[in-house]
């Protein structure tokens, strides 16, 4: 089976391929009629060295998982979803743990195509398990669905690692007695080297998306590119409304970076919060180029570049904008807008980011420069990925038309009508994914 992409093929040169399945035993060979099981594969059981490939056929995995395996300085061990095929790493055995947990004693990893997930509808209690603890320094979660757990970390030890394209939703839960949503999508610290947060789409959670704090620790090194942010606390049934992107604490934030991502508040008074807490001097940040539909605040930062960004929703705090000429601050224009994200690991997939201004019922997209022309494909939505296609055939080299109506997000397991019908993005903005297959590239 082809790993697509320039980079993933580096990977596995010379490498070794195996199989996981859900019926797989310690004691098999590993091979596609003879599977290993996840956790002796994950747990080291098997002498897994730099650019071996481990396929993990479609199934459910229960329980909570920790990596004890590690690659070498550009050859990591891949761990990968078999493509077309579901499979989940499910935590309902265990709660108060970590679903995928990848500590600092593992190096040089990618988790690719896993979907992580707690199916219990009976408990969306803050406590339930998390859906990933990523410390491994040089590593990857690459295209991955995360939803339906607790908070998600992504930590100090995890040096220039990186989590890209993945889908994250419904993350957190309510805090008992306190009538209070909280987890973060994603919250994270970092010292050395920078963290890479690329090309996710990240929404509806129960407290912040990208949540970039600390109070003692460390948070200096961010590139945060090209991810799609929006819902923040959509999921908590509760009038505290949080933001899409938080960075700063107690401590001073410096080398962040936030380039090409776009956002969409829905009008709700929120977005992001570029530094936090006044008694804190935050050192550098470079915005560039993105699209805020939402209300942007500043915090005092000793250097701020920002240049290309669009702020349809207002700025405020100690940035005067005629300091920063080289962006919009006007209204937004009346013709609909499509951002095309191609995905640097799998060709014919990319990010549809939709801001519907001419409150269109279907928006033309260019998808000429990500799929091939006779090549099947589908295009999903994102804030409802397993509702199935929206849009499929076959590519003809035409703009396609992407629905803008009835793309209403899947509510929380077990928290029916949490998300209520003011939180949800309606046909003003939508997020969508195309994938697509040339002859025999599909398995």
């Amino acid at each position: 089976m082809p790993l697509w992409g320039e980079q993933a093929t580096t990977w596995i040169q010379g490498g070794r391929e195996f199989h996981v399945g859900p019926g797989g035993k310690p004691e098999n060979a590993g091979t596609k009629a003879e599977p290993w099981d996840l956790r002796s594969t994950l747990e080291g059981k098997h002498k897994l060295r730099g650019g071996d490939v481990v396929w993990v056929a479609g199934g459910i995995y229960k329980g909570c998982f920790t990596a004890k395996i590690s690659g070498a300085k550009n050859k990591p061990v891949v761990v990968r979803a078999v493509p077309g095929e579901r499979a989940v790493l499910d935590g309902v055995l265990d709660a108060g743990k970590y679903i995928l947990e990848l500590p600092d004693t593992s190096a040089w990893c990618v988790f690719w195509g896993l979907e992580i997930m707690v199916s219990d509808p009976t408990d969306i209690d803050d406590r339930r398990p998390s859906g990933f603890w990523f410390n491994a320094p040089n590593s990857k979660l690459i295209n991955c669905h995360v939803h339906d757990t607790a908070n998600c970390g992504f930590w100090r030890p995890a040096v220039d690692s990186e989590i890209y394209g993945c889908l994250l939703h419904n993350i957190g839960g309510q805090r008992k007695g306190r009538g209070q949503g909280n987890g973060h999508n994603i919250y994270t610290q970092n010292e050395i080297g920078a963290k890479r947060i690329r090309d996710n789409v990240i929404f509806n959670g129960f407290r912040n998306g990208i949540d970039i704090y600390t109070q003692q620790g460390f948070i200096d090194g961010y590139d945060l590119i090209g991810n799609t942010v929006f819902g923040a606390s959509a999921c908590a049934n509760e009038g505290d409304k949080k933001m899409d992107i938080v960075i700063g604490g107690k401590k001073p934030a410096s080398r962040i970076l936030v380039r090409e991502n776009l956002g969409w508040a829905n009008g709700l008074g929120r977005h992001c919060e570029f530094g936090y807490w006044t008694d804190s001097l935050n050192k550098d940040i470079r915005l560039i180029d993105n699209t805020f539909a939402g209300h942007v605040k500043f915090r005092i930062w000793q250097t701020i570049e920002m240049t290309g960004n669009k702020f349809y929703g207002g700025i405020s705090g100690p940035v005067k904008k005629e300091d920063h000429p080289g962006n919009d601050y006007g209204a937004p224009p009346r013709e609909s807008v499509v951002f095309v994200r191609p995905n640097e690991y799998e060709p014919g997939r990319a990010n549809l980011t939709v801001y519907n201004w001419a409150d269109a019922d279907t928006v033309p997209a260019d998808l000429s420069k990500v799929v091939p022309v006779g090549a099947e494909f589908e295009i999903r939505n994102a804030q409802n990925w397993h509702k199935g296609p929206v849009v499929k055939g076959v590519y003809d080299g035409k703009p396609v038309s992407l629905p803008m109506a009835g793309m209403d997000p899947v509510q929380p397991i077990g928290a029916e009508g949490y998300i209520a019908r003011e939180e949800m993005t309606g046909r003003a903005f939508n997020v969508f994914v195309v994938q697509s297959w040339t002859a025999g590239s599909r398995r």
